[in-house]
């Protein structure tokens, strides 16, 4: 599980004002369902996230050096039960508001670029049941602190014995 995925699903329950651990979860292991009409929402990540830049800033202060890199990852967000439909068009629509925005401020995570809302239940020839799944791009960031004495003298040493040095 990564943390990304974490992070998207704390932001996909808060901004579709979900309870704590009643409908939103990460990945398909031990999927079950039971109830086709509960809704029900599954944070997948597709694939490797990829490194878009990296940074090194240091403080002189605190005497503290951080390393950071940004990352951007393609991810889904599937909806499952009677209003599937409804909930993956109202997710699509929230991200970009400004609730969205203080959200990904929140949670350290941007959520963007929704481009498409799939209806699964055509392609998977279910019947009974409401099945819809957003895909968008999820950007962070990691960094770590180092602690680094700065230096507030150069140390040199000063050869003046010219015969030794030229030869």
């Amino acid at each position: 599980m990564s943390h990304y995925t974490v992070k998207l699903a704390r932001f996909v329950r808060d901004i579709l004002d979900q309870p704590e651990f009643a409908v939103v979860q990460i990945g398909r292991q031990n999927l079950r369902r039971d109830n086709f009409s509960d809704l029900q929402i599954i944070i997948d990540s597709l694939g490797a996230a990829k490194r878009l830049n990296a940074s090194e800033k240091y403080d002189g202060n605190t005497e503290l050096m951080t390393f950071a890199q940004q990352y951007s990852a393609p991810c889904t967000v599937n909806f499952y039960g009677d209003d599937a439909g409804t909930m993956a068009e109202k997710f699509a629509l929230l991200a970009q508001s400004q609730k969205g925005y203080e959200l990904q401020l929140l949670h350290k995570i941007a959520v963007f670029n929704v481009s498409s809302i799939t209806d699964l239940k055509l392609l998977a020839s279910e019947q009974y049941s409401q099945r819809f799944e957003v895909a968008l791009q999820v950007q962070y960031t990691i960094s770590a602190d180092v602690e680094m004495l700065r230096i507030d003298t150069a140390q040199t040493k000063t050869i003046t014995d010219r015969e030794n040095y030229y030869g």
